[in-house]
């Protein structure tokens, strides 16, 4: 799992998130907002790499790179 040292979540290369595995911090994004979200990169089971933002991980809002389409949000199969 992941650790917090001193309010800092640390994650550990090779945690899985659903289809995502993490591979090292990424870099800092920077909302319009002003705000700073930290990012983990990470491979997803089709091959891409991506930066995901750390508290989507944590959370379990994202778990693949977009590969899963409509699954990733919980309306797969369900009709418009």
């Amino acid at each position: 799992m992941y650790i917090s040292v001193m309010g800092k979540l640390i994650i550990q290369e090779g945690l899985r998130f659903g289809r995502l595995v993490a591979i090292r911090e990424g870099k800092t994004l920077t909302l319009p907002s002003g705000q700073t979200n930290r990012t983990i990169r990470c491979k997803c089971d089709c091959g891409k790499v991506k930066n995901i933002r750390l508290l989507h991980l944590v959370r379990g809002r994202t778990k693949s790179c977009g590969c899963l389409g409509g699954e990733s949000h919980g309306m797969a199969g369900g009709k418009l």
